[in-house]
């Protein structure tokens, strides 16, 4: 069962998106700081950037257009014009979804902006840039110095721009699932609304208090607050987002059971007179046509779920969004086996079978275009260092050429010093390159590893999953067949044992290879994984991270989550511990991850490490990186690995 409402931080940067005009109306333009250059024609500028501001123009199109008035406007000392030309480039850069040009272009219109208002402007639109790109230190980062500008020039001047604020700050708090912090923001967020009557933004913030107590299956608040929404809309004759609340409100029924109802308000999102209102029409066709099958799927309307299924399947496909597609054809492949459609629903999991793979496919040419990129880098410093060390030995047949003719006395004794710092120079690269050699071997060991745990991690959900499933609908079917062969005990026992293998399968496929670390940062990864052990057992795990961690290559992220899962697992199984702290810390280069229990602990000196110490040791090494174990009996165990990030090549 899929959501259809978009989850909280989601709806947050929908607020988020009206910068220009929450921020703009409280301020004056400040006077240009710098003066301009005598001949500026700064009407002719101003003509050009309005004439590339078309609303249906091409974005590239208009970043073509911008590049003449921004280069007048830099030459002639213009910052006004400058500001307004990069500020006009990054919002094409967002409407091509090109974030990280859209990042830049921001930053050299933050370095033109002369104004509060241009400032904060800025520092918003870069933070909720790299939200959306998952980097939250960076966008926690930008906002902070927003908001500080903004307190700094003028703390009363715009409360628009505090909302603004106040909602980024709480999408930053429920990603981390800081809960009285993501309220707290939500209410103050709230209280500016109301006290300045922006009763679209009201609605904004009753939306994300309704998907929050949804997230959280509080569902009766979930409801008050999404009608509350509703009924502002209403009364205020807003348009732009009646189909974000239809949406909302039908994916609350739907959780609730209420599918009747949760249909009909699916329908109603999709009305056209509030569709083209909507910031994202094709998003809300695509999942609300998703809810309204959902729903009569359990209604067991099951022919009419088809119907409109199969057409918001074909739009969705235009728009290459893989995951929700393999959510629809699971969803086929479930009505096609409530009504005997058998064959159908096989075709349906082949399909989820070749998206998959088309995804693995993807994934197959990144890591061969890393592998490449870092072969093409080994051979530039191996080359760099052939160089540098013919250039040395030039020097020193030079340098001994000038000595002998000086004295054959001072030759020797200066020879011996040369062959004295050769030989020592020697020893140093030998060992450098002994050192270098052991790394690449423990990481070959341990990518061997992982890549055979990928490929069986592979095999297990792609291969025994995939049979397994099809097993499963070749046993449903024996009930067409004979009808009474369900209310058997053996029959029943046989479906449930299936059921436990395939989720023991899926499981196991995880545990291998887990995906999750190629789709969000590290720090989160743990973080989810974390979560996951203590809803299994009393374990509690407290999760700190410190620290941007976006320069973490692939293969650095990989091994410490298998780290930590080797840590988590030892206090687990051996340490008797009920509270554990996993903590990460960044600065500049240095990287520290701690793990620390409250358990019985051990002698260090006295035990012998097992096979999982073992496989840590060679991944610290493998990292040249350094790995402390500290334990008494009695006082716990604490694990430190230290780590020099290397800057990764270009």
């Amino acid at each position: 069962m899929y959501r259809h409402i978009a989850p909280l931080p989601f709806l947050l940067l929908r607020g988020m998106g009206l910068f220009v005009l929450l921020i703009c109306i409280g301020y004056s333009c400040a006077a240009q700081t710098t003066a301009l250059k005598p001949g500026t024609d700064t009407l002719l500028i101003r003509r050009l950037l309005t004439a590339a501001d078309k609303p249906q123009a091409d974005p590239d199109s208009v970043i073509h257009l911008c590049q003449e008035p921004l280069k007048l406007s830099i030459a002639g000392n213009y910052m006004q014009g400058a500001q307004e030309a990069w500020k006009l480039i990054a919002k094409m850069y967002s409407k091509k979804s090109d974030n990280p040009q859209a990042i830049h272009a921001n930053k050299q219109a933050l370095s033109y902006a002369s104004s509060v208002a241009q400032k904060v402007n800025c520092y918003l639109n870069i933070g909720a840039l790299y939200y959306e790109e998952g980097n939250y230190a960076l966008s926690s980062a930008s906002f902070d110095s927003g908001l500080n500008e903004l307190q700094k020039e003028a703390p009363k001047d715009d409360p628009k721009a505090y909302f603004v604020f106040y909602n980024a700050l709480a999408a930053l708090n429920s990603h981390f699932k800081q809960d009285s912090n993501t309220l707290y923001y939500l209410d103050k967020a709230e209280d500016v609304a109301r006290k300045e009557k922006l009763y679209f933004n009201v609605a904004v913030v009753l939306c994300n208090k309704a998907s929050y107590f949804q997230d959280h299956r509080r569902l009766d608040s979930a409801l008050k607050y999404m009608l509350e929404a509703k009924a502002i809309n209403e009364k205020n004759n807003l348009k732009n987002n009646e189909s974000e609340v239809d949406q909302g409100l039908g994916s609350i029924y739907f959780d609730s059971g209420l599918y009747e109802k949760a249909a009909a308000y699916f329908k109603a999102a999709l009305a056209p007179e509030k569709l083209r209102y909507s910031e994202e029409p094709d998003n809300i066709e695509i999942f609300s046509s998703y809810g309204i099958a959902q729903s009569l799927f359990h209604l067991k309307r099951y022919q009419e779920a088809e119907a409109i299924l199969v057409p918001a399947m074909r739009k969705a496909a235009t728009l290459d969004v893989k995951e929700s597609s393999m959510d629809a054809y699971s969803t086929l492949a479930e009505i096609y086996k409530a009504t005997g459609q058998y064959k159908k629903a096989l075709d349906c999991e082949d399909s989820i079978m070749v998206l998959k793979d088309s995804v693995y496919a993807v994934e197959k040419v990144t890591a061969f275009n890393q592998l490449q990129i870092k072969f093409q880098t080994a051979e530039k410093d191996k080359q760099l260092s052939q160089n540098q060390l013919m250039i040395a030995q030039q020097k020193n047949k030079i340098a001994r050429k000038n000595i002998w003719l000086l004295s054959i006395g001072g030759s020797l004794l200066l020879l011996l010093l040369v062959s004295g710092a050769v030989y020592l120079q020697t020893i140093h690269k030998q060992k450098t390159l002994e050192k270098e050699n052991e790394i690449g071997i423990l990481k070959a060991a341990v990518a061997g590893g992982d890549n055979e745990r990928s490929r069986i991690a592979r095999e297990l959900h792609d291969g025994i999953g995939g049979m397994l499933s099809a097993a499963m609908m070749r046993f449903s079917s024996m009930h067409h067949e004979n009808p009474a062969i369900t209310q058997t005990v053996a029959y029943r026992d046989a479906m449930g044992m299936l059921r436990e293998m395939g989720d023991e399968i899926r499981k196991t496929a995880h545990n291998l290879m887990p995906d999750v670390l190629l789709k969000q940062s590290l720090p989160e990864a743990v973080r989810l994984f974390c979560n996951n052990v203590q809803e299994e057992g009393t374990l509690k795990i407290d999760f700190q991270a410190y620290g941007p961690f976006d320069e973490l290559t692939q293969e650095y992220k990989l091994n410490l989550y298998r780290i930590i899962q080797e840590l988590v697992k030892n206090a687990i199984i051996h340490s008797g511990a009920d509270r554990v702290i996993v903590q990460f810390l960044q600065n500049e280069n240095k990287l520290m991850v701690s793990v620390e229990d409250n358990g019985i602990g051990f002698s260090v000196n006295e035990t012998k490490g097992g096979l999982g110490l073992s496989n840590i040791h060679t991944r610290v090494r493998s990292m040249d990186g350094h790995f402390t174990l500290e334990s008494e009996p009695g006082k716990g165990t604490t694990a430190i690995i230290e780590l020099e990030l290397k800057p990764q090549a270009t």
